[in-house]
């Protein structure tokens, strides 16, 4: 019978994995929302009055090509392959949200337009939700720098393992860090350094006899 090999799991990320990871998105999101508000801003500003355009950022200049349009109040994001189309793409329309376009041999054109209110609110949430978790992280420091219990801030300075008060297990003095085992295995073992002279430390023939004890 042959044999399989097998691989190990793929570890599963921790909660202060999660915690950056939801940071980090949600500090690109704060970007996104920061940006469709300039650009809500400046689509009021008609650059071409013919077609009622403010701005237009090409993305990409050859096939697909996609570029960026912004008309008073909306967002349109374009995509083009060719330029024999004829035939009408099936759209919808939903909370202002319309998709459109045409299609033909081998090329295609269609248009996401996106209203800059909801760009705006949907990219707005994740930071809106990062605010409260900043604030109590903070909180948390604070009343560990005084001595009192993260949780409920009951004083703790004459308590050294559990909040009598809540029964949190309390944590460790600021400045203190807890030592891993390896560095602990590596406090068992006491080094001797062998003395020696000034000039042998000069002509580097010094020896260091690092023994257990």
């Amino acid at each position: 019978a042959g044999t399989f090999a097998t691989f190990p799991a793929p570890p599963r990320p921790t909660p202060i994995m999660r915690r950056i990871l939801f940071h980090i998105i949600a500090v690109l999101s704060l970007l996104l929302c920061l940006t469709s508000a300039v650009l809500w801003y400046r689509s009021y500003n008609i650059t071409s009055p013919s077609l009622k355009i403010a701005d237009s950022i090409n993305i990409r200049k050859t096939d697909p090509r996609y570029w960026i349009v912004t008309h008073p109040g909306r967002l349109t994001l374009c995509r083009q392959v060719g330029k024999n189309w004829d035939h009408p793409l099936k759209g919808f329309k939903f909370l202002g949200v319309d998709f459109g376009g045409l299609h033909g041999q081998g090329s295609m054109l269609w248009n996401l337009i996106v209203p800059f209110w909801l760009l705006t609110t949907l990219t707005a949430i994740l930071p809106l939700l990062e605010i409260p978790l900043l604030l109590r992280a903070y909180r948390h420091q604070l009343r560990n720098r005084a001595g009192l219990c993260p949780t409920c801030g009951y004083d703790l300075r004459a308590s050294t393992s559990v909040c009598p008060e809540c029964g949190q297990p309390a944590p460790a003095p600021p400045g203190s860090a807890l030592l891993n085992s390896e560095f602990q295995t590596s406090l068992s073992l006491s080094c001797k350094l062998q003395p020696i002279s000034a000039q042998q430390w000069l002509s580097g023939t010094a020896n260091v006899a690092i023994s257990k004890a």
